[in-house]
C-alpha cells in the first residue's frame, strides 16, 4: 500500500469509535454504494445506464448529507460522513463536512487530521499542511500527519527543481513504484515570473493577517501583474480592497479570477459579495447560485444569497437561506435565529436590512487565507489578472472573423461577449463554453449534437442560435436580443407585474415552449433569467435546452449535484426531465408574477415533492388556488398537458370565465 493510501487508512480507521455499530454499517454500506456506482458510471454504454448510475450515487450521497443535517451540531457525526465520503473518493463532498466538524470542534486532532487528508486530495497543500501541522504540535508523533506533510514538500520541491532535458531517460525514484495514479498531480514547473508571483501573494497573505488591508491589496495586484494566470492573487486583490468600498473593482477582480480558471465556490462567494455592496442584489443571488452549484452544501454561499434576498426584499427566501446556511455550520446561527425573530413580529414581512450589514465583517474578519484557500498552484489561462487591472474583458483567444467587444454576463455554460460578426456585418453574442465542458470527448459531443439539434429551432419568440465556432475555445454564436431579461424587469417593477403583462409574457414564452416540444426539445431550465423582453415587448426565450444539457453534460464528468433552482420541475432532481417539467416551471413564473413571491423556499425540494405551497398566491383571488394546484403538482400527470394550455387556462380565470 502506498504512503498515501495509508493516511486515508488510518484517518478512515479513527472513525471506529465515533459512531455506534449501526451507523458504522449505514457508513460502511454508503461509501460501497457510492464505489460501486462510480464503477457503474464509467462502464455505462448507454445515457440511461450512466444516467442510473448516477441517480444512485447522488441518492446515497443524499442520504449521507441528510445524516449529517440530523446530527448538524455533533462534530463527531459530521467527522464520520466527512470520512465516509473520502473512503469513496469523493473529497469535494467530503470537504463541507470536514470544516464543519473543525469548527464545532475546534481542538479535536482527529478532525483537524480529516481536514488536512481531505485537503491534500483536492490539491491545497498549503491547507493540508497547516492542518496538519496542528495534530502534530499536540501529538508529534502523529503518523498520517507526518506523510502529509513529507508528501507535500515532496511535491513542491520535485516541482520546483529544475527538469532534466529529456524526462522519458530518467527513472523515477525508487519509493515512488506504484503509487503514481495515487498521487496528485505534480505541480507545473514554475517560471521566474510565477515564483515572484506566489511569494508576493505569501506576502499579501501575511500583511493581511496583521491587517494591513492596503498593503495586501498592493502586493496582490503585484503578485497578478507578474503572473497573468494566477488566479488567487486576484481573487486575494478582491478580498483586499472590498472592506475598503471600491465594490465595482473588486467585482472586476473576482470575475477574472473565475475567468482564470479558480472557480472554487468562494470566488463565486466574493463577486456576489462585490455585487451586493456596489447595488446589484440581483447579481449576488446568481453569483451565490453559481457558487451552489460547484458545491450545494457550501454555507457561505447559502447565507449571501441570504443577504441577497434580503435586500430584494424576498423575505421567505432569505430566511429559508438564513436556514440552511445554519444547518451547515453553526456560525451562522445567530443570523437564521435573527431573521426568524424579525419573520415573527413582522406579518408583513421582513425589511431588507442595510446594504452592507455584515458584509464588511465577513470579508475583512476572514482574512484571505481563509478566503482563497492557498493552493498555491492553478491550471488557469493567462491573460486575466492583465484584463482586469486594465478594466477589459475580452476572451482570449477570440474566434476568427469576430470583433470581440464588452462583456456582457457571466452563465453557467460560460461568459458571454457581445461581437461583431466580420462576414456578415451582423452584431452577435459569443458564449464562450466553460473548459470543463471540453474536458470529456464523450460528453462534449453530446452536448454539440444537442446544440446543433437546438439550432434547429426557428421561431419569433426563441432565441436564435447561428451557429459554433470551434478551435482553442468553443463559442456558441446567438442572436443579440436588446432588452433586458424579464428577471430585471420584475425586479424594477417591484416584484411584479399587471395582470396585462403577465398575461402576455407568459402566452409568448408558451408559444415558444410547445414550438421547441413539437421538435422534441425540452428547455428544462426555464426561468425569469433566461427570457429577454426587447424595448418594443416582445418576449424570446434563450438557452433552449443548452444550460440544462451543459450542466448535465458537467455533471457527469464531475459526478457533482447542481443544486435545484427555484423553477426546477421535483423529478428533474433524479433527472427525469420532459416536457412537463417546463409546464411546471411555467406555472412557477406565473405565481411569481401575479404575486411577487416564489412558490417555494430556495433549497427546499421537499416543499416541491410534497406540494407545500401558499395557495391562493399572496395577493392573488382565492380563485385561482386550483389553477396552481394543477400546475405546480408534483405528478407530471397531473399537470396541464401543454404552456399553451396552462396559459388558456389562466387567462379565462382572470377574464371571470368558468374553468375548462
Amino acid at each position: 500500500m502506498s504512503a498515501f493510501r495509508l493516511i486515508l487508512a488510518f484517518c478512515i480507521a479513527g472513525a471506529a469509535n465515533a459512531v455506534t455499530d449501526r451507523q458504522r454499517g449505514f457508513l460502511q454500506g454508503a461509501a460501497d454504494s457510492i464505489t460501486r456506482s462510480k464503477r457503474e458510471i464509467d462502464a455505462a454504454t448507454t445515457p440511461e445506464a450512466r444516467s442510473a448510475a448516477q441517480r444512485a450515487l447522488e441518492n446515497t450521497a443524499r442520504q449521507l448529507n441528510d445524516f449529517a443535517d440530523q446530527n448538524s451540531a455533533d462534530a463527531d457525526a459530521q467527522l464520520a460522513v466527512s470520512r465516509t465520503f473520502l473512503q469513496a473518493q469523493e473529497p469535494a463532498r467530503a470537504s463541507p463536512l470536514a470544516d464543519r466538524a473543525v469548527a464545532l470542534a475546534p481542538d479535536d486532532l482527529d478532525a483537524r487530521l480529516n481536514r488536512a487528508q481531505v485537503r491534500y486530495e483536492l490539491k491545497d497543500y498549503a491547507g493540508a499542511v497547516a492542518d496538519a501541522r496542528l495534530v502534530l504540535a499536540g501529538q508529534p508523533g502523529n503518523q498520517p500527519a507526518n506523510a502529509i506533510v513529507k508528501l507535500v514538500q515532496k511535491n513542491v520541491a520535485a516541482a520546483e527543481a529544475p527538469r532534466p532535458p529529456s524526462p522519458a531517460d530518467s527513472p523515477p525514484p525508487p519509493d515512488a513504484a506504484g503509487t503514481d495514479e495515487l498521487m496528485p498531480a505534480p505541480l507545473p514547473a514554475a517560471t521566474p515570473a510565477q515564483t515572484s508571483s506566489r511569494e508576493l501573494l505569501r506576502q499579501a497573505l501575511a500583511k493581511d493577517k496583521i491587517g494591513d488591508h492596503a498593503g495586501a491589496a498592493d502586493l496582490a495586484k503585484k503578485a497578478a501583474e507578474l503572473d497573468h494566470g494566477n488566479g488567487q492573487a486576484l481573487l486575494a486583490y478582491a478580498a483586499a480592497i472590498l472592506p475598503s468600498g471600491r465594490a465595482d473593482e473588486a467585482a472586476r477582480a473576482a470575475q477574472a479570477a473565475l475567468d482564470a480558471g479558480f472557480r472554487a465556490p468562494i470566488a463565486h462567494v466574493l463577486l456576489g459579495l462585490a455585487k451586493l455592496r456596489a447595488g446589484d442584489p440581483l447579481g449576488a443571488v446568481q453569483a451565490a447560485d453559481a457558487a451552489i452549484a460547484v458545491n450545494p452544501r457550501h454555507a457561505r454561499a447559502f447565507w449571501l444569497r441570504a443577504k441577497s434576498q434580503d435586500a430584494l426584499g424576498r423575505a421567505e427566501e432569505a430566511l429559508e437561506d438564513y436556514r440552511r446556511a445554519a444547518a451547515l455550520n453553526p456560525e451562522y446561527s445567530a443570523e437564521f435565529q435573527a431573521a426568524s425573530r424579525r419573520a415573527a413580529s413582522r406579518p408583513g414581512g421582513v425589511p431588507p436590512p442595510p446594504a452592507d450589514a455584515g458584509q464588511r465583517g465577513f470579508v475583512a474578519g476572514a482574512g484571505l487565507a481563509v478566503l482563497i484557500g492557498l493552493a498555491f498552484v492553478l491550471g488557469s489561462r493567462r491573460g486575466a489578472a492583465t484584463a482586469v487591472l486594465s478594466g477589459a474583458a475580452t476572451p482570449s483567444p477570440a474566434p476568427a472573423n469576430y470583433r470581440v467587444g464588452r462583456k456582457l454576463g457571466e452563465g453557467g455554460m460560460g461568459a458571454v461577449y457581445e461581437a461583431e460578426d466580420l462576414k456578415l456585418g451582423r452584431t452577435v453574442a459569443l458564449k464562450r463554453l466553460r473548459a470543463e465542458l471540453r474536458g470529456n470527448a464523450k460528453e462534449y459531443a453530446r452536448f454539440l449534437n444537442e446544440a446543433r439539434l437546438v439550432a434547429s429551432l426557428r421561431h419569433p419568440n426563441i432565441v436564435e442560435i447561428y451557429g459554433i465556432e470551434e478551435g482553442p475555445e468553443t463559442y456558441l454564436v446567438f442572436e443579440l436580443v436588446p432588452g433586458k431579461t424579464l428577471a430585471d424587469c420584475v425586479h424594477e417593477r417591484g416584484g411584479k407585474l399587471e395582470r396585462a403583462e403577465v398575461l402576455g409574457t407568459l402566452d409568448s414564452i408558451a408559444k415558444a415552449v410547445d414550438y421547441a416540444h413539437a421538435r422534441g426539445v425540452a428547455h428544462l431550465d426555464l426561468k425569469p433569467s433566461n427570457v429577454m423582453v426587447e424595448p418594443d415587448g416582445r418576449v424570446k426565450v434563450m438557452d433552449f435546452g443548452i444550460a440544462r444539457n451543459a450542466k448535465d453534460s458537467m455533471a457527469a464528468m464531475t459526478h457533482t449535484a447542481l443544486g435545484t433552482p427555484l423553477y426546477m420541475a421535483p423529478e428533474q432532481e433524479d433527472g427525469h426531465g420532459a416536457p412537463s417539467s417546463d409546464v411546471f416551471a411555467l406555472g412557477a413564473i406565473a405565481y411569481e408574477l401575479l404575486s411577487g413571491a416564489a412558490p417555494f423556499p430556495a433549497g427546499s425540494p421537499s416543499a416541491k415533492r410534497e406540494g407545500r405551497f401558499k395557495n391562493p398566491p399572496p395577493g392573488v383571488a382565492a380563485g385561482l388556488a386550483p389553477f396552481f394546484a394543477r400546475a405546480l403538482a408534483a405528478d407530471p400527470a397531473r399537470r396541464f398537458p401543454s404552456a399553451g394550455a396552462l396559459v388558456a387556462e389562466l387567462k379565462a380565470l382572470l377574464d371571470g370565465k368558468p374553468a375548462a
